[in-house]
């Protein structure tokens, strides 16, 4: 099958909805395509007669962002539709509603969230949203508590955990987070000036070895069923509401994986309104929200377990810092690992990569090669979550633009 049959069109997109039931036959609509490219084509569908519209989201046998040379299973639609109904049922409101999925066109119809704004977009424009990070970490503390064994729901995460097996995208991670960003490999994409600072991070041999460590649990540990990709591109907010989308590259592992895509990408913006020179309270806004989150998602996911009660004899204080501490390094790793990858790997960030003035951008991605190295480090050995505040705060950023947009 050609790449033209693979496909699909605005009129597809309406075809597919109309058998669906969610509007019917004689219905006038109008769709286009709002996807980033990068996996999946992604169309708005509207009517006339309805204020709000639907979103179909199709998978397609290849990486897009790559081609056809990097196959994929359209099978990932299966997981991503999975993983929204679990969220919404333990995380109600905190994801878009899934209105149908078909497993013979691999396509999703849900909820449409256009009056919301992309999360990266918000912050870029330095905007505040009171409600964010208690969302986030009820979000957070939900989905993960709710399907892992803490829970006491065994036998659901053994059924749960075989029917979201997904190897393909979790290759895609395991390629572009925590192995290509780490060696000489063709997809990096390493800007001029960086070149000493990327040698220096090869040859760092605490950071390589700790790398592989977190690879190998990533790989091998399923906790619970992790979102897979939760950074700020995946959140839509308003000043009432956040909405986590995208779970495609959901799957069973390592509770501090999401919690570190989180919390890196508010670091990566963090480093933009830095080297920018914007108003140093935003620096003290984005690094409050890491330990709000923080404390609010652990205080909720250990009353959550007291409550249940499953381990018994063997939940007791000890145990629960012991488990806690142990996602707090994973955070502060997997966090650095998603720093480095954004600086050079395939797929960057628009809060390094729009920085317009070349000697503010590659300052900023120095820095995030530096902070992001240090999270790796510290997630042998943390013990707070000030200790990851701190590596953020370490590193003396100077504004290398006037707010004006002038060069120093």
């Amino acid at each position: 099958m050609s790449l033209e049959d693979q496909v699909w069109t605005a009129d597809d997109a309406i075809s597919f909805v109309k058998r669906q039931g969610i509007y019917a036959e004689a219905e006038r609509l109008q769709a286009v395509e709002i996807g980033d490219g990068n996996l999946n084509y992604v169309f708005r569908i509207q009517s006339a007669d309805r204020d709000k519209g639907v979103i179909v989201k199709k998978a397609v046998p290849f990486l897009r962002v790559v081609g056809e040379t990097w196959p994929l299973t359209e099978e990932r639609a299966s997981i991503e539709a999975a993983a929204l109904r679990f969220q919404n049922e333990v995380a109600s409101g905190y994801v878009p509603e899934v209105y149908a999925y078909n497993p013979d066109d691999h396509a999703i119809a849900m909820e449409d969230l256009s009056d919301l704004e992309v999360m990266r977009s918000a912050l870029i424009k330095g905007e505040h949203f009171p409600l964010f990070t208690k969302h986030a970490a009820e979000f957070l503390a939900r989905t993960l508590f709710w399907s892992s064994d803490r829970s006491g729901k065994i036998t659901e995460k053994k059924e749960r955990a075989a029917a979201m097996v997904n190897p393909q995208l979790c290759e895609i991670t395991e390629r572009l987070i925590l192995s290509e960003p780490f060696y000489d490999a063709p997809g990096n994409r390493i800007e001029g000036g960086l070149e000493e600072d990327v040698e220096k991070l090869w040859g760092d041999t605490e950071v390589i070895d700790t790398v592989f460590s977190l690879k190998d649990k990533f790989m091998s540990c399923g906790q619970a069923l992790v979102h897979g990709d939760l950074h700020t591109g995946s959140i839509m907010v308003d000043q009432a509401q956040t909405r986590m989308i995208d779970p495609e590259f959901a799957f069973y592992g390592p509770i501090g994986f999401d919690p570190g895509l989180l919390f890196a990408n508010l670091v990566l913006n963090m480093i933009h309104h830095e080297v920018l020179g914007h108003s140093p309270s935003y620096r003290e806004y984005l690094l409050a929200a890491v330990e709000d989150i923080w404390t609010r998602f652990t205080d909720e996911f250990c009353e959550l377990w007291r409550v249940t009660s499953y381990d018994g004899v063997f939940h007791n204080d000890r145990t629960e810092h012991s488990y806690i501490l142990g996602v707090l390094q994973d955070t502060c790793g997997y966090a650095g690992c998603e720093m480095i990858r954004r600086t050079i790997g395939l797929a960057s960030v628009a809060d390094l990569a729009d920085i317009q003035e070349e000697k503010a951008r590659i300052a900023a991605k120095k820095a995030s090669l530096v902070i992001g190295s240090d999270l790796i480090k510290l997630s042998s050995r943390a013990e707070s979550i000030d200790e990851f505040v701190a590596v953020a705060k370490s590193l003396d950023i100077s504004p290398v633009v006037t707010p004006s947009g002038t060069e120093r």
